[in-house]
């Protein structure tokens, strides 16, 4: 029987309630996303979640930005993996990326499943992480202030998000 077809198995998409189980996953698996990125995640993309019988063993994200979206935090738990699982989330993705280019950070475990999807290589991340300090905010010219982004922001934000 195939994944897709498995009936303990439940493919949806992702609400504000799953985060602190897809961060506990992510934990498991010794990724170094921090509760605070999964809820921003959840807020602003598109994310999938797959659970056998209630536990959630899978989740992916599809991030669009501008002409392009990001795949991102394509994640399934240990004893699911080689299963087709994250095939599946991976064409949850893909279809919530269209009509834009997709595009991916891959870990080198991820790389055969991102292969085999049509993904090809075009540049390397290096990722550190730490503890950043917090730089000490000057004070704003006169007449400037800062506030919160609301939905009238979108448009502009993606401007110069991919402004070059």
């Amino acid at each position: 029987m195939s994944v897709a077809q498995r009936p303990s198995h439940l493919y949806r998409p992702m609400t504000a309630e799953d985060v602190a189980a897809a961060h506990a996953l992510s934990v498991l698996l010794k990724w170094p996303h921090r509760l605070e990125d999964w809820a921003m995640l959840q807020r602003v993309a598109e994310g999938f979640v797959v659970e056998d019988n209630g536990r959630m063993i899978g989740t992916a994200f599809a991030c669009p930005q501008g002409a392009y979206a990001t795949i991102g935090l394509v994640i399934v738990s240990d004893e699911y993996q080689g299963q087709g699982i994250g095939r599946k989330l991976m064409e949850l993705a893909l279809e919530a990326c269209t009509p834009r280019t997709a595009i991916l950070n891959a870990t080198l475990a991820g790389v055969p499943l991102y292969a085999s999807q049509g993904f090809v290589e075009f540049g390397q991340i290096h990722q550190h992480q730490g503890q950043a300090q917090a730089a000490d905010t000057p004070a704003l010219p006169a007449g400037e202030q800062c506030r919160p982004l609301t939905a009238a922001d979108r448009v502009r934000q993606l401007e110069l998000a991919n402004a070059g």
